[in-house]
């Protein structure tokens, strides 16, 4: 063991610190996905033993994705329908690239059939798409059918 370095602390006493000994481990396994990573893939959360939560950042935010899409099936009355899918499955199949315009980097997930009007939450019903495209999208198709979703059934808006 190497020799201790005496440093002195805030407070005005001595203390011995290690010096050369690391003990930290640099990377850690993934629950969700299994995949080693690195340390700083994790978030912070001081609650936890090491310090940091147990699934990536990658896996936290697919399931963030899920979460989100269920509490807006709830919110439009929708019973919800998920398929788990990751990030990296759906950049395998479209490629990191807008959907619907060639400049476009992949910056959101797109549901095909919009949510509020009973959207799956699949592989097969999201695409990757720019905010831009999102937004209009939003505007020129989604509404459309959102108003005869409304006119169908005679939900108010």
């Amino acid at each position: 063991m190497s020799e201790g370095v005496t440093r002195p602390a805030a407070n005005g006493t001595d203390h011995q610190t290690a010096s050369e000994t690391n003990s930290e481990p640099t990377a850690r396994k993934c629950v969700s996905c299994g995949q080693v990573k690195r340390l700083n893939e994790f978030a912070k959360d001081r609650s936890k033993h090491q310090g940091r939560r147990r699934t990536c950042a990658a896996c936290r935010a697919d399931d963030d994705r899920e979460r989100d899409y269920i509490r807006r099936c709830h919110k439009y009355g929708h019973s919800p329908v998920v398929e788990p899918f990751t990030t990296q499955q759906l950049i395998e199949r479209y490629g990191d690239r807008c959907f619907y315009c060639p400049t476009g980097n992949f910056e959101c997930i797109d549901h095909l059939v919009c949510v509020r009007v009973g959207g799956h939450h699949t592989l097969d019903n999201v695409v990757p798409c720019c905010r831009d495209c999102n937004q209009r999208k939003r505007w020129e198709v989604d509404e459309v059918w959102i108003r005869a979703y409304r006119l169908l059934f005679e939900v108010a808006p």
